[in-house]
């Protein structure tokens, strides 16, 4: 697949927002990622975020990703910014496609992203939340709300790809010294400003589009479950925590196949993989652990010392087993797993 040619949308205000639409069948996914994260041209040196990338989750769909005012080949903004301004970037974006998208949101992108679907619910045709909050301070991001972080911005940048996209120290010193340059420390600190004037408290229960609300990483299971619980029409998906590599964003259109895109109406995307975790209703390997447990009739609390995790981690887990076999109990959830060939009569006889 070949990188994209730049393209300019041009904001009410004036701005030119550079995007780039990767060639596939509609509609297109968007990508709205951290205002503030890494540059186009810098991406591509990431595999998860490479023309790679775009085929492992994109699997013949087109993709569209775009670069906030600001950042990389898009108008530089200078002093403050506001909310207002990333929805008009949004907006501008989503004109251009011409057609309505589903839209992933990522990280702090979820917040401009919900207060854009809000005001243009035309132009989605579903959104995802990944790793998002109501605020910034409710994620591990609200670090940065701290005096003196400025003083430790290449540091952040660093834990960032390497927690993220699991980059070597030095290859991810490399790409934070470059990020840093491109992208200044004042331009950052405008959106941050930006964000934290954000709470979408009251903003998601104006979104009235299907809504996938997902979380890849530990500190964002519980505000995932608040912002479920606030939209009308919304799945929770939990995951097991991973780097953003290949094989996830195989586990990622995995997951939207199964909570997104059956409710949309979707063929599976075609993958040996994904095609296998269809038949399985999409259970990862923790899930179907836990699975075998309760059919064996643990509680809760039993499930997680022999897997040794909290019981709040295990009633996430239940959560998506339910979500993804259609049920809401456990005798709901061991018939289920029966017709579908996950366990055994003999296995479940405790609920018999």
């Amino acid at each position: 697949m070949e990188i994209p040619p730049v393209q300019y949308a041009v904001t009410s205000d004036g701005l030119r927002i550079a995007h780039y639409r990767y060639a596939g069948a509609s509609p297109p996914f968007l990508i709205v990622g951290s205002p503030g994260a890494i540059p186009f041209a810098l991406s591509r040196a990431i595999p998860a975020l490479s023309h790679k990338g775009v085929n492992r989750f994109g699997r013949g769909r087109s993709v569209v990703f775009f670069e906030w005012r600001g950042t990389g080949k898009s108008d530089p903004s200078a002093g403050a910014l506001s909310a207002g301004d990333l929805v008009a970037d949004l907006e501008a974006v989503t004109g251009a496609v011409r057609e309505p998208v589903d839209g992933r949101f990522l990280g702090r992108g979820c917040l401009a992203g919900c207060l854009h679907a809000a005001r243009y619910p035309h132009r989605y045709r579903s959104i995802e939340l990944v790793n998002g909050a109501l605020r910034m301070s409710e994620s591990w991001l609200g670090m940065l709300n701290r005096d003196g972080w400025q003083g430790s911005d290449v540091d952040h940048r660093i834990g960032t790809l390497r927690h993220y996209f699991g980059l070597e120290p030095a290859e991810a010193l490399r790409l934070a010294t470059r990020w840093a340059r491109e992208m200044p420390m004042e331009t950052f600190a405008a959106y941050l400003e930006a964000d934290n004037a954000v709470d979408l408290t009251d903003v998601l229960p104006r979104i009235h589009v299907p809504a996938l609300v997902s979380a890849y990483d530990l500190a964002d299971y519980t505000p995932a479950a608040v912002m479920a619980s606030l939209l009308p029409d919304a799945r929770l998906h939990i995951s097991e925590p991973a780097i953003a590599s290949l094989d996830q964003l195989d586990r990622a259109r995995d997951d939207w196949d199964v909570h997104m895109g059956s409710r949309l109406g979707d063929p599976p995307s075609g993958s040996p993989r994904a095609a296998k975790r269809h038949r399985a209703t999409g259970l990862t390997p923790r899930e179907r652990e836990v699975l075998k447990l309760l059919v064996a009739g643990s509680s809760n609390a039993q499930i997680a010392e022999a897997l040794t995790l909290s019981t709040r981690t295990i009633e996430f887990h239940i959560g998506n087993i339910y979500s993804k076999l259609g049920v809401h109990n456990r005798v709901a959830a061991v018939n289920a797993a029966r017709a579908a060939g996950l366990v055994s009569r003999s296995e479940s006889d405790h609920f018999t």
